[in-house]
């Protein structure tokens, strides 16, 4: 990819060419359905991934623990209602489709679907905002081989880690949960291996990337909350063998200190994500909400912004200024096992 994209923001939809879209495919990780639904789940999440079989189990008794239903799911069923609901209402004659990596409806069935009903062309918008292999380049890998044989254009849609509307949504939460007393501000996301996070995509990656959002959400709520904010980054979900660096601080070890710096409450914003799963339920609605209790501080954790109102719009104004998609470098977020084709890399000259 190329340098840094400029911050976009959000405008009408005028100008949009229902010829040029033909449908809108909406791609995201999946979840499990039900607790029968989490060991298989698990198992696709990890395969051939050589994680070891007592870290699966561990995983999947914490899922369970929670129900086992994800409500990433369901969050991403309500986007596309949403979605298909302003397509109708802008005349804009685009179908609205949802593909899953990890549960159904999984990527390869939604492309048939997609040819039987005539599509030939897609725009792709992928539920995550920052560039890594994980949540660019792996579902790019994904679009490649589900939609070989089909005949289908797809031009998949810019990382958003820079959209207004993205910061302007996690703004307005802060500040309409921000507490009295001393209070810290938390951005949470998920830890990757510190090899995979560096000097990758637009603005230099990953953790440039979330650090640019930090600042741009702070920058958006210090005038409303009297001057600038106090606040770290933090990172859950580790795992991988011990001696492999991981992203860090933790979000544990970042609460006890904010709690040893003598601050009252944590307000945490999880920037990493879009909407809410599993992941987030157990590191931080259990786990670190926990380590606040044994430590006196107030934790405050906020809602994914997927389900904001103004989200939907932000897809459709990336969908109205990347009709062509946007073209990624092969070397970005490259494959850790060996490089494989993607669906939007540019070719080499």
């Amino acid at each position: 990819m190329g340098g840094h994209q400029p911050v976009r923001s959000a405008s009408d939809d005028r100008g949009m060419d229902a010829a040029n879209i033909g449908a809108l495919l909406v791609v995201s990780f999946g979840g499990p359905e039900s607790a029968d639904d989490v060991e298989p789940f698990l198992l696709r999440v990890t395969g051939g991934r050589g994680v070891p079989a007592h870290r699966v189990a561990k995983v999947a008794e914490r899922y369970r623990a929670l129900g086992g239903v994800s409500p990433l799911n369901q969050a991403n069923r309500a986007l596309i209602e949403r979605l298909r609901a302003q397509a109708v209402a802008r005349g804009l004659g685009a179908s609205v489709y949802l593909g899953n990596r990890n549960c159904e409806p999984f990527l390869g069935d939604v492309m048939a679907r997609m040819r039987e009903d005539g599509v030939r062309r897609a725009s792709v918008f992928i539920t995550s905002a920052f560039s890594s292999y994980s949540g660019c380049r792996q579902y790019r890998e994904n679009l490649y081989d589900a939609s070989a044989g089909h005949g289908i254009d797809l031009k998949v849609l810019p990382r958003f880690f820079d959209h207004t509307v993205l910061r302007d949504i996690w703004a307005d939460r802060i500040v309409e949960s921000w507490p009295t007393g001393n209070p810290v501000l938390v951005f949470v996301t998920h830890s990757l291996p510190t090899a995979m996070a560096k000097g990758l995509g637009p603005g230099g990656g990953y953790l440039p990337q979330h650090r640019h959002l930090a600042r741009a959400v702070v920058a958006a709520c210090s005038p409303r909350l009297a001057g600038p904010l106090p606040f770290r980054l933090a990172f859950q979900s580790r795992s991988g063998p011990p001696d492999q660096p991981w992203l860090e601080p933790d979000i544990n070890e970042v609460v006890a200190q904010a709690a040893g710096d003598g601050h009252d409450s944590c307000v945490v914003a999880p920037i990493g994500f879009c909407a809410e799963n599993l992941e987030i339920m157990w590191d931080l609605d259990v786990a670190a909400a926990q380590t606040a209790r044994e430590h006196g501080v107030d934790f405050h954790r906020l809602a994914l912004p997927q389900s904001d109102d103004r989200f939907p719009g932000m897809v459709w104004d990336l969908v109205r200024r990347y009709p062509r998609g946007h073209l990624c470098d092969p070397d970005c977020c490259p494959n850790p096992r060996g490089a494989r084709p993607a669906t939007g890399d540019a070719k080499r000259a």
